[in-house]
């Protein structure tokens, strides 16, 4: 759960940014450290330049100074031989030799052992004029001079030594400055460099990042258009990679519902057809109906000729009927009358005879007269099953065209009005 959370804040663009974060991190690093390493050399010469001046060419330059008062004491003691003057040359050859302890142990090792023999030769000629002093020697000239000599030598070699250390102090800053001056350098170009690079980087990924939205952009474009075939081709995983995916799944789900669009406008314009069909049928069967229905009406009327003919030959053989039962009685009266009377029984017979045809006669045409009303009850039926197979099939007919029009929808409004027509069609009056 927790890497599933942390993974969209290692996706695709999210790791070309810190990329490049950690690439201007490292170069601003880099940068820091030449300029730190450079100002490490400038306070190194810094602080030899200020070891050099406070332990070797301070004291040295105090050293100087002595060694020059100690000779002006010394040529004071000469011209005036006054104990004080050789108390003061002994004073100042005291402090001389008390501050050569000041830098000699700081002095290199080859520069020590050359003011070692000079000094020990200064210290010499010193100290045989001190002696000529307190001796109150009547010559002291040659001493002193030979202290003198001795003394310039010191000088002008201490004199030597602190211009050399001051060259060094100077090599050594300008070391510093040049050190200093070529790490501010070297930083520039590692800025420059990291600056190139980083725009280098960042175009780079601003081009893998903002490149997919450009083809993403054509695509919606050409969606825009109605080219329902365009897709983002993308391999990338990362959130542009992702919206191109679902850009390609959303315009084929939009294929796809277009084209089951289409294909429910071909049928809906195939049931439109076959409802014109149906129309056109209807219509046609509407005019046989009316034909049929006219023929009926005709049939129907003929019919009720026939029916009323029917009734007054009925009527008019149910009298003759009774005139046959009455001429029945008669017959059965004659016959009584002819057992009594033969002779009349002939004529009887005959009249019998002949009301018996007459009979026969009036039974053969009723029974032409029902035989023909049979018939034409049996027309009627056969056609009293014809209109009743028609409305079915009509009532079917407006049943189908009103299933037709629901699915034609706005469509098919008007078909629905034809239908509920042909279903009032159907309906008995």
């Amino acid at each position: 759960m927790k890497l599933a959370k942390l993974r969209p804040y290692f996706s695709g663009v999210f790791l070309k940014i810190l990329v490049i974060l950690i690439v201007l991190s490292i170069m601003i690093i880099a940068v820091g450290l030449v300029g730190n390493s450079g100002i490490e050399e400038m306070n190194q010469a810094a602080a030899n330049i200020f070891n050099s001046n406070t332990s070797i060419l301070f004291p040295l330059f105090d050293f100087l100074e002595t060694i020059y008062r100690t000779e002006y004491s010394a040529f004071e003691a000469v011209e005036l031989g006054s104990s004080g003057s050789t108390s003061a040359y002994y004073g100042r050859l005291t402090e001389c030799v008390g501050q050569v302890g000041n830098f000699f142990y700081n002095l290199p090792e080859e520069t020590r052992e050359g003011f070692n023999q000079i000094w020990t030769e200064y210290e010499e000629a010193a100290r045989e004029f001190y002696n000529g002093l307190r001796g109150r020697e009547s010559d002291l000239t040659p001493l002193y001079y030979r202290f003198k000599d001795e003394s310039n030598k010191l000088y002008n070699f201490c004199y030597e030594l602190g211009k050399a250390q001051r060259i060094v102090g100077v090599d050594s800053f300008r070391t510093g400055r040049q050190v200093y001056s070529s790490r501010r350098t070297l930083q520039r170009i590692i800025t420059i460099i990291g600056v190139i690079l980083g725009l280098l980087i960042g175009i780079l990924v601003s081009r893998s990042i903002v490149r997919p939205l450009h083809k993403l952009r054509d695509s919606t474009r050409l969606l825009a258009q109605g080219d329902l075939k365009t897709r983002v081709d993308l391999s990338s995983r990362d959130e542009v990679g992702v919206v191109a995916a679902a850009f390609n799944h959303a315009v084929a789900e939009l294929r796809s519902m277009v084209t089951r669009t289409a294909h429910d406008a071909k049928k809906i314009n195939a049931s439109t057809h076959n409802l014109f069909r149906v129309v056109e049928e209807t219509t046609t069967s509407l005019g046989e109906l009316n034909k049929l229905i006219d023929h009926l009406a005709a049939g129907a009327e003929s019919q009720c000729h026939s029916v009323n003919s029917a009734i007054d030959t009925i009527q008019q053989a149910t009298s003759r009927m009774n005139l046959v039962i009455g001429a029945t009685q008669e017959i059965n009266k004659i016959c009584q009358e002819a057992s009594a009377d033969a002779q009349h029984g002939r004529e009887a017979t005959e009249e019998m005879i002949e009301a018996i045809d007459k009979f026969i006669f009036s039974v053969q045409q009723i029974k032409e007269v029902v035989s023909g009303l049979v018939e034409d009850s049996r027309q009627i039926q056969v056609l009293v099953d014809i209109i009743r197979d028609i409305a079915e099939k009509t009532t079917l007919l407006s049943l189908n065209a009103s299933i037709e029009a629901a699915r034609a929808g706005e469509h098919g409004r008007g078909f629905a009005v034809v239908a509920t027509n042909i279903g009032l069609l159907a309906k008995p009056y």
